[in-house]
């Protein structure tokens, strides 16, 4: 398998040919063919109509202030955009296409600065049903003033972002998440035009003084000079004030919603409707802010420069006894070693660390990543388009880390964090239909400031076999990767087919100094038979696909795919044994082994038209996975598949689906450690899931309704179920159930509303041996885990004064309650009633006044309350100790996640100028 690439293709093929030939069919989604873009005309908006064939976007919107997005995969253009937009009448000035690797993003540029618009999609009740009709509404920016009347944009009230960031509107069953809520949802595919407020994706602005728009050659209009050049900016001020928001590292782990003054900025310059110039803040004063700079010329080329800086806060007043957190060097007092060195008992040792832990150092772990990356694009040369890419990312800071003297005595420990990484991306593509080309090479190195952690060891001073003074860990070591693609595809073959290659090849490097055997001086330990790693990983990756429809109701996907992850990692033989944990000296030579492996997988997917909007599909794949050094050799994953989709009523979308997965594996190795010299005692019985027998079945059913234009209901139904009947030992079972329900409903042009519901349960069963190899069945256990989440909430958008005043309130509820059930004969295992079990509220309410069009005032509420329950809180110590007192051999820091009630109110001055 490692010969040329040519004969590794050819193998490929054949080898996809025979599985082809007793395959069993899937549905699929061909490519997409944009056939036609129509302009029209209406009294408040102008409509283009988009008219497609094959899949669906990849996304759609949202509005920026300049321009519109819509993302396709696979894209091919049968008519000149060129000659389109120069027959553009309305509130879109030009359409613009821009490439990246395989996928293709049209740009819509507003003819005015702070357009709103909606999108739906049409699926088309007489052509093939992956004929579809993309229509988008731009509506202009309100001409209002003396005398004129707003125009009724798509929108009930104005959604620009306000500060605090929102948590989303559907939290997973997790403390806050990191990121603001997602923009409004994009039209489900093949749904029914729903024009309501609830689809819109940008706002509608208020009425004040009209904003005037710059013709060439004016030298006199708003914002203009006599270059052209037109001007747009936006400031906003934000004030907070905040209570419990260091109650816990939880309410903003990733995040910064407390400053009490921060702000943005936003600034713009275009000339001509072709040059532009852009510059942008957010989080100004803030420990997350962001920055972009850049200018252009649309459709000849890009240049952009980026900053962002990323926080993760782990835990709030840690404590430990160790100096020199942040470098490589945690140390203990020299006399409180002595001290516990020279105790008498555990129980004395205890009282000495307790008395110990008053006056530890307290702090906040945590860690930040400021990127850098610089963006270029050419695209004035088309079809022919190049692209260079840049980053730079230092990451700093301490994270909560584990450090071991033996499998009785850990100690928590504080990882420094120093590295840098830097990326190189550059591509060129040829995109003219009916040919696709793409190459592009890739460049990343790693950097760590920091090689070893060294780390005292509390009850020891002095070396001694069994108990070193002190402990060492390597941490993450320097490393590179090069990888170079190539894509190619060809479109317009017969029965409007497309063929899709990918080559790609991978190098990883890294030959960091191997670190020395011990820090224990009273262990004798031999050389290190080697310097440094000297570790090499090669990869490579081939992948076909050929996508057709050679009936007018029937769609074929056909795919296969080959992978080889190739460890040329040298063997480096350690004949005079290792050490374990600094502790003793193992004598047993021992070789380090490389592990490899390859994956093939070939698939075929059918789908057909049975009825009016309504399809079946079937399919068949396989995947062989085969490993060098791991237990099982050779694995084999056959997967079945079904579909159904229908749309035979107007006002109801059904999809139901199914998947069954039959793993089978040739053998399983338990001792194949045995290799590198080292007997690592496992029960026989013993099974690794990634490596066992296994049948998978996932089911799905989905149904939207629309009762009336307004409103939209969603329910979802998702079952799977993973046995492992082949196992004795490991995990036995894995299932879960997921039931969803979602609704929106609009109530006129003033108000829209949102409900939602979601009920998860997730089972898993696992057995093993409470003495482990060489005991006798009579110590089997059983392990029974079940995690319920109960996900509801709901939001509501009120136009109070419609132009003026717009309410915004949503609210969501999250609750987890996880427990683990022990089995066992001799009854040493009792029941985890609280595993990870937590509950969140968040509330989140904010109003906006415009005083014009160019300036309003945001008044906003964010209230969220964490709690949190688990089997390791309840009745934390940092010296953990038996019933008798008795030290049980663990150092913490408190590091687990804590309670917090927060409350934030805020408000934000924004002004606009246009």
């Amino acid at each position: 398998m490692k010969n040329a690439a040519c004969q590794i293709l050819n193998c490929l093929v054949a080898y996809f040919l025979i599985q082809l030939s007793a395959a069993v069919p899937i549905a699929c989604a061909a490519g997409t063919t944009l056939h036609d873009i129509r302009e029209g005309q209406h009294n408040e908006f102008s409509r283009l109509v988009f008219d497609c064939q094959g899949a669906r976007p990849e996304s759609v919107g949202p509005a920026q202030t300049d321009f519109f997005t819509i993302r396709y995969a696979g894209l091919t253009i049968a008519h000149d955009l060129k000659k389109i937009s120069a027959r553009l009448e309305g509130a879109v000035r030009q359409i613009v296409l821009q490439k990246e690797n395989s996928e293709s993003e049209i740009r819509l540029l507003f003819a005015k600065s702070g357009a709103s618009v909606k999108s739906f999609i049409l699926a088309s009740t007489t052509s093939p049903e992956d004929r579809y009709r993309l229509v988008v509404d731009v509506y202009p920016p309100p001409a209002t003033g003396k005398g004129k009347k707003k125009r009724p944009g798509p929108t009930v009230a104005a959604t620009t972002a306000a500060a605090p960031q929102p948590v989303s509107v559907k939290p997973v069953p997790a403390p806050p998440p990191a990121e603001p809520a997602a923009s409004a949802p994009e039209a489900k595919a093949g749904s029914a035009p729903s024009l309501v407020a609830a689809s819109t994706t940008a706002p509608a602005k208020p009425a004040g003084k009209p904003v005037q728009a710059v013709q060439k050659n004016d030298k006199t209009g708003s914002g203009s000079t006599a270059s052209n050049w037109t001007y747009s900016a936006e400031a906003s001020l934000i004030l907070r004030a905040a209570d419990g928001e260091d109650e816990s590292s939880k309410f903003e782990e990733y995040r910064d919603v407390t400053q009490p003054v921060a702000g943005d900025l936003s600034v713009q310059a275009e000339r001509d409707r072709r040059l532009y110039f852009k510059g942008s803040a957010t989080g100004v004063g803030q420990d997350d802010p962001s920055a972009e700079a850049g200018a252009g010329h649309y459709g000849r080329y890009d240049i952009d420069l980026k900053y962002n800086r990323l926080i993760h806060r782990y835990a709030l007043d840690a404590r430990t006894l160790y100096s020199g957190v942040g470098s490589g060097s945690m140390t203990l007092d020299d006399n409180l070693q002595t001290a516990l060195e020279g105790a008498a008992d555990p129980a004395t040792q205890a009282a000495l660390l307790n008395s110990a832990i008053p006056s530890a150092a307290v702090g906040d772990p945590e860690t930040t990543r400021d990127r850098f990356q610089l963006e270029m694009k050419l695209v004035a040369l088309d079809p022919l388009n190049f692209k260079i890419e840049a980053g730079h990312e230092t990451r700093e800071g301490t994270r909560p880390f584990a450090g071991a003297f033996s499998s009785t005595q850990m100690v928590e420990l504080f990882e420094p964090i120093d590295y840098e990484t830097t990326d190189i991306r550059i591509s060129g593509e040829y995109a003219a239909a009916p040919l696709y080309l793409n190459l592009t090479y890739h460049f990343s190195q790693f950097t760590n400031g920091i090689d070893t952690l060294t780390f005292d060891n509390p009850l020891r001073a002095t070396d001694a076999v069994g108990g070193p003074s002190t402990g060492r860990i390597d941490l993450a070591p320097d490393n590179q990767f090069h990888d170079i693609a190539f894509t190619g595809a060809w479109t317009r073959l017969p029965w409007d087919s497309q063929i899709t290659a990918n080559a790609a090849f991978g190098w990883m490097l890294q030959d960091d100094d191997l670190v020395p055997f011990t820090t224990n001086t009273a262990i004798t330990v031999p050389d290190l038979p080697a310097a440094s790693a000297d570790a090499q990983v090669n990869t490579s990756l081939y992948n076909l696909r050929l996508t057709s429809r050679p009936l007018t109701f029937m769609r074929v996907k056909a795919d296969l795919r080959y992978y080889d992850y190739d460890n040329q990692t040298d063997r480096i033989d350690f004949s005079g044994g290792y050490v374990d944990a600094d502790s003793v000296a193992i004598g047993t030579a021992v070789t380090n082994l490389p592990s490899s492996y390859t994956k093939t997988r070939g698939g075929l997917d059918l789908g057909f038209d049975v009825a009016a909007r309504t399809s079946l599909g079937v399919g068949y794949q396989f995947e062989r996975t085969e490993r060098e050094n791991r237990e099982v050799d050779q694995q084999d994953d056959n997967v079945i598949k079904a579909t159904a989709d229908t749309r035979a009523l107007d006002w109801m979308d059904i999809h139901a689906s199914y998947e069954r997965t039959d793993r089978q594996i040739d053998g399983y190795n338990y001792n194949v450690y045995l290799q590198s010299g080292e007997d690592i005692a496992e029960l026989p019985q013993m099974r690794k899931y990634d490596q066992a027998d296994m049948v998978r079945d996932r089911y799905r059913l989905q149904a939207t309704v629309y009762p009336m234009q307004a409103l939209t209901l969603t329910g979802s139904f998702t079952y799977g179920k993973d046995d492992y009947e082949d196992s004795p030992y490991g995990l036995q079972k894995d299932d879960h159930y997921i039931v969803s329900f979602d609704s929106d409903y609009a109530i006129g042009d003033r108000a829209t509303l949102n409900l939602f519901y979601t009920y998860e349960k997730y089972e898993n069963t696992l057995r093993n041996r409470e003495n482990g190899f060489g005991a006798g069945t009579e110590f089997d256990w059983t392990a029974k885990g079940e995690d319920q989440v109960n996900t509801l909430g709901g939001g509501v958008t009120l136009a109070l004064i419609p132009a003026r005043l717009d309410l915004e309130l949503t609210y969501a509820y999250s609750k987890v309650d996880g427990n683990i059930a022990f089995s066992s004969p001799s009854g040493l295992f009792a029941d985890f009633t609280a595993v990870d079990d937590t509950t969140l509220h968040t509330l989140n309410s904010k109003m906006r006044y415009y005083f014009s069009h160019n300036l309003y005032l945001t008044l906003g509420y964010l209230w969220e309350k964490f709690d949190y329950e688990d089997y390791n809180t309840q009745g934390f110590a940092y010296v953990p100790t038996d019933a008798s007192g008795n030290y049980q051999g663990a150092l913490l820091a408190g590091t687990l996640p804590q309670d917090y009630d927060a409350h934030v109110v805020y408000t934000q001055i924004t002004y606009r100028y246009k």
